[in-house]
C-alpha cells in the first residue's frame, strides 16, 4: 500500500517496478474510483508505458521535485474531468462466420457440373488414380 505520509521521491516506490523513485518525475494520482480511494505512484518510465492503471480514467500530478515535509496533495475528483455513466463493462458484438457454412444455392447451381466431373473421372481405370491426383 502507499504510505500517505511519504513526502519525498525516495520514500515512494513505483507501483509497477516496486523500486524507489530516485530520479526523474513522479506521477501521482489520488482519485476516487467506484467509491474507493485509489492512490497510484509511477516513475516516469512506467508512466509512459501501457499498464493496468490505464483501465480507469486517472488524472496524475507530475511531481518534478520532492515535496516538502508534511505536504499534502488534494484528491482529484474524476467527475471534474470525465463524464460519468451508469454503464460499465465491455461491449462487444458477436457475428457468425459464414465461411464454413454449407451454401445450398451454390451446390444447386453447380450440381450438374459436379456430377459430370464425377462421371468422367469414374471412367478412368483405378491404376491411373495417382496420376489424376497430381
Amino acid at each position: 500500500m502507499i504510505d500517505e505520509t511519504a513526502t519525498t521521491h525516495n520514500d515512494v516506490e513505483c507501483e509497477i517496478t516496486k523500486k524507489p523513485i530516485d530520479s526523474g518525475a513522479r506521477y501521482f494520482s489520488f482519485s476516487k474510483i467506484n467509491g474507493d480511494e485509489q492512490k497510484v505512484n509511477l516513475c516516469e518510465a512506467e508512466f509512459m508505458k501501457p499498464s493496468i492503471f490505464d483501465i480507469n480514467p486517472l488524472v496524475y500530478y507530475r511531481i518534478k521535485k520532492p515535496l516538502k515535509a508534511g505536504a499534502r496533495l488534494p484528491r482529484l475528483d474524476s467527475i471534474n474531468f470525465f463524464n460519468e455513466s451508469a454503464d460499465h463493462g465491455i461491449d462487444f458484438e458477436v457475428a457468425p462466420s459464414v465461411e464454413y457454412q454449407t451454401n445450398e444455392k451454390l451446390i444447386e447451381v453447380t450440381k450438374q457440373m459436379y456430377d459430370e466431373v464425377v462421371e468422367n473421372v469414374s471412367k478412368f481405370p483405378p491404376e491411373l488414380d495417382p496420376e489424376l491426383l497430381y
